[in-house]
């Protein structure tokens, strides 16, 4: 049996809840979700600061209700929408 854990990014609030049982186990010191997803962004956005970023830029589906409703909560706000039209057709080497 292939025991190798397969670890991948935790791209949006709904990943870092799911991770946060782990998490927990690790740090047990935490006890709340959205604390540790909060804290986490604010990580992140301290990452941005020391690196001389200008912006701090999140994008999510339109699909993601509670994601936009933790971005909001969390200061970030709303400033355009992006528009995605498919070009590739099955098949074709563009596609990939």
């Amino acid at each position: 049996m292939d025991t190798t854990p397969t670890f991948r990014h935790l791209d949006s609030p709904d990943d870092w809840t799911r991770a946060f049982d782990i998490m927990k186990e690790l740090r047990p010191h935490l006890t709340d979700a959205d604390a540790f997803c909060a804290q986490l962004l604010n990580k992140v956005r301290e990452i941005a600061r020391r690196a001389s970023c200008a912006h701090f830029l999140l994008d999510t589906g339109l699909h993601m209700a509670l994601a936009q409703r933790f971005y909001f909560r969390n200061g970030l706000l709303a400033r355009g929408m992006h528009f995605v039209e498919s070009l590739a057709q099955s098949g074709s080497e563009c596609a990939r």
